[in-house]
């Protein structure tokens, strides 16, 4: 029985021995396997680690800046080194300052276009404070200097046409005008172009142009009915008639037409005399031609001096000659044939 137990305590010892050898052998296996997943994942960290890095690093290389504030945006998770992390904020500093540089030739490149004198300053200044390139900031000084001119001029043709539309029109009840309608029409066109030129407001423009028109229209009438004194003043009655009719259609005022239209009608009534005188003439040529070929076969003296004799045919053609004269509407050569 002793033997027996003796056995039995002698395996119990060899199968505790057995399982605390597995046991052993299980953990070590179990620690040999954590310590190669340990130095796997340390080996995975600092390759991602280092990929990181170089991720980093291109990005300063390339300066982009996407690239770099993903980069930073995980520094700490991927260890990245100080002196890297501090480069990459440099470059995107960098960066800032070109994007700024950038935009502030942007806004300059803006104001010279806009043209606004303030923000032009503004953006000038600006400018110069992120060391925008420097042909830039002196393309904007000339692009300033030239807007303050075309200010200047701009006003100056703004105040003339002002001075010009105080000035009353000529006709103005009650007012004497100091200059012609022509030398008024001509300073304000010549003026109104400089102001279109100028680029004055709108407004101001519309305003004269009714202005200009109204002149235009004065002018017009003026010049229709010196149109029609010209031709009265030729005697021409064809050429007074459609001179008459143009001015009332211009709109000349009715005391002219009238005045016009009894001057014609006077010229009409001295024409027809004339026309009667100059056929009277002819009549009398005809007589005295007559009294000339009878006098060529008188036979005496006396017979002659009685077709001469004051009264006879020779004196009245005299007297209608000098009447015809004075009229002054008889033709020249009628009253030379006459002669």
């Amino acid at each position: 029985e002793q033997e027996r137990l003796e056995k039995e305590r002698l395996e119990k010892e060899r199968l505790e021995k057995e399982r605390l050898e597995a046991e052993r052998l299980e953990t070590e296996r179990l620690e040999t396997e954590q310590l190669q997943r340990k130095a796997e994942e340390a080996a995975r960290e600092a390759a991602r680690r280092e990929q990181a890095r170089q991720a980093l690093l291109a990005a300063i290389q390339s300066r982009s800046k996407e690239q770099l504030e993903a980069c930073l945006l995980t520094k700490d998770d991927d260890g990245l080194q100080d002196n890297d992390v501090q480069t990459a904020f440099g470059v995107l500093n960098e960066i800032a300052q070109e994007e700024a540089r950038e935009a502030a030739g942007h806004r300059l490149n803006l104001a010279c276009g806009h043209k606004d004198v303030e923000e032009l300053r503004a953006a000038i200044a600006h400018g110069r404070e992120l060391a925008v390139p420097q042909d830039i900031i002196t393309a904007a000084e000339r692009c300033l200097q030239q807007t303050l001119v075309e200010i200047a001029q701009r006003e100056a043709a703004a105040r003339q046409l002002r001075e010009l539309l105080q000035k009353p029109l000529p006709g103005t009840p009650g007012v004497i005008a100091e200059e012609s309608i022509q030398a008024q029409l001509t300073a304000l066109e010549d003026v109104l172009n400089l102001a279109k030129s100028c680029g004055v407001a709108q407004p101001e423009l519309t305003e004269a142009g009714k202005t200009l028109l109204m002149l235009q229209e004065l002018r017009q009438r003026e010049l229709a009915l010196q149109a029609v004194n010209d031709a009265l003043t030729d005697q021409d009655v064809d050429a007074s008639k459609s001179a008459l009719a143009k001015a009332k259609m211009a709109g000349v005022a009715e005391a002219d037409l009238v005045r016009c239209e009894s001057m014609l009608q006077n010229l009409v009534d001295a024409v027809e005399l004339a026309h009667n005188k100059e056929a009277l003439l002819a009549k009398q040529i005809e007589n005295v031609l007559a009294a000339k070929s009878q006098a060529e076969r008188m036979e005496t003296s006396t017979e002659v001096e009685e077709v001469l004799k004051e009264g006879g045919v020779v004196s009245v053609l005299t007297d209608a000659i000098k009447e015809a004269k004075a009229t002054r509407m008889v033709k020249k050569s009628a009253i030379a044939q006459a002669e």
